[in-house]
């Protein structure tokens, strides 16, 4: 490395990019061949800013034809003419449709980094990617020892990493590390709980999420796939009444839900009215208040 006053230093660490060359070029391709050119976005461009956290690239106009969940799943071409002129000049356009965003997402999952954050904002269009710190290899050996560690996510991975280090996560900080939305970062979250890899502490906005020394199996295995497994009935009622067990008090179904990862709808199909034994009763009757 050479800096302004010429002096030079010697190492063995590798020169690294903070985010994938291959994801900047596929999401600057799509920014450029998907804007909007009608006279609503006369005089706007394409914009890549880099802030001190993230890389956000920007282009006139929402998305037309398409909805965000249908992003990198089905062909879709905007301006096919643009599309086919940009194509002389840049080979990685020329595989087709609905190849840039995918080809980022796995860039940026090889690099142990979150997917991007694609937003339409009606007007605007805007691709966020998050340069996060890179991995150690012991870092990386022990995520690779957690069971079913290939059912996580980048942003997990990432999480586990600062919750061992003993920095808690919670609702707030989570997304400013990982842009997404706060339904994402509460089931991501309340993922982690449920595979007994954190614990959770406090109530409301005073929720925070610690790194879980030693858990309890996860009602939730991962086959060997990779894709995880339908909870049964009975896994939902022994994770049920292990919460109960372990609080040693009666919950609330918030609390359940923190605890288990099931979902209200879920803890009453796991617990009907006509549940046997009295402390099953009980917890049935709280649920069907």
């Amino acid at each position: 490395m050479r800096l302004i006053d010429s002096c030079k230093f010697h190492g063995p660490a590798p020169d690294l990019p903070e985010l994938p060359a291959v994801a900047i070029r596929e999401l600057i391709a799509n920014a450029i061949v998907h804007r909007d050119l009608s006279n609503a976005s006369f005089g706007a461009f394409t914009q890549v800013v880099k802030a001190p956290s993230k890389l956000i690239l920007s282009n006139p106009g929402g998305l037309w034809g398409i909805t965000e969940r249908q992003l990198g799943k089905t062909g879709y071409v905007r301006n096919p003419v643009l599309l086919d002129m940009c194509s002389a000049y840049w080979s990685s356009l020329d595989r087709g449709a609905c190849t840039g965003i995918p080809a980022a997402r796995q860039a940026l999952a090889e690099a142990f980094l979150p997917e991007p954050y694609l937003r339409d904002k009606v007007v605007q269009f805007q691709a966020i990617l998050t340069p996060l710190s890179i991995l150690s290899a012991e870092q990386l050996q022990w995520l690779n020892e957690i069971p079913g560690a290939a059912t996580l996510t980048a942003a997990q991975k990432h999480a586990l990493v600062t919750m061992k280090s003993g920095k808690p996560m919670t609702n707030a900080t989570y997304p400013g590390m990982f842009p997404m939305d706060s339904t994402q970062v509460r089931s991501e979250l309340q993922e982690l709980v449920q595979f007994g890899l954190a614990e959770l502490k406090g109530t409301g906005r005073a929720v925070e999420y610690y790194y879980k020394m030693a858990g309890g199996e996860p009602l939730r295995k991962a086959t060997s796939s990779g894709e995880k497994k339908h909870i049964s009935m009975q896994e939902k009622q022994q994770g049920i009444l292990g919460a109960l067990a372990r609080a040693d008090r009666s919950l609330t179904k918030q609390q359940l839900q923190n605890e288990t990862g099931l979902s209200t709808d879920q803890q009453k199909a796991a617990v009907p009215p006509s549940f046997g034994t009295p402390a099953r009763s009980c917890l049935a009757r709280a649920l069907f208040a």
